[in-house]
């Protein structure tokens, strides 16, 4: 997954509603809406609408409909780098400013986040 996306029960995004006397049944509660995935959970794709608009997927911890433009293929090589990676326990930095401590247990904060 490229982008955070809602996964769904049908591939469209008109909402469905079931009665909307009773409440929790109608308006906000799209029952279509099944849950939503994150940007780099890994997916598999084994279905398609027949516009290509959507793709049936399973991931490991939901399957539904996604949006074909918020996913990306990948190749065997890929995967084995992204493997590889993932076993290396390998961080990011996603705000700043950011404290790090070296391997040999010094602190440092500065705009580049690079210790010293």
């Amino acid at each position: 997954m490229i982008t955070e996306s809602s996964v769904r029960m049908l591939p469209t995004t008109t909402p469905a509603f079931y009665d909307f006397k009773k409440a929790g049944e109608g308006y906000p509660f799209d029952i279509l809406q099944d849950s939503s995935i994150r940007p780099g959970t890994p997916v598999y794709i084994f279905g398609e609408s027949k516009d290509k608009a959507w793709k049936l997927i399973i991931s490991p911890a939901v399957m539904g409909w996604v949006k074909s433009d918020d996913l990306a293929k990948t190749n065997e090589t890929f995967i084995s780098q992204w493997i590889a990676y993932a076993e290396q326990n390998l961080g990011a930095f996603t705000k700043e400013p950011v404290s790090v401590i070296d391997s040999k247990g010094n602190s440092c904060r500065n705009k580049r986040n690079v210790c010293c």
